[in-house]
């Protein structure tokens, strides 16, 4: 009885110990990712793999909400979608009069 109970816990050991080492491999490959300043496609504030992004910008091991170059990126992003919104909106209220 002992023997069968040693046995399976011994299985139940390497299952989760295989799932364990199958993690820290995923882990592992999001470890590279960085929010690029620039990507060699010259693309603004990508989190992408290390080896995207242009060696003359900057490059944090972090979000890019969370960076202070691409914060200001981000904002200036969405003051131009809302003033090209309120564009749109002002010209599709100009047609239907």
């Amino acid at each position: 009885m002992i023997k069968k109970t040693i046995s399976y816990f011994l299985i139940i050991l390497i299952v989760f110990s295989s799932f364990s080492l199958y993690n820290s491999n995923n882990v592992y490959a999001q470890e590279n990712k960085v929010c690029c300043e620039k990507t060699v496609d010259g693309e603004f504030c990508q989190f992408s793999n290390e080896d995207n992004c242009d060696l003359r910008f900057r490059k944090v091991s972090a979000s890019c909400e969370q960076t202070s170059y691409c914060l200001l990126v981000l904002q200036e992003m969405e003051f131009i979608l809302t003033a090209q919104i309120v564009r749109s909106h002002k010209h599709n209220r100009d047609v239907a009069c």
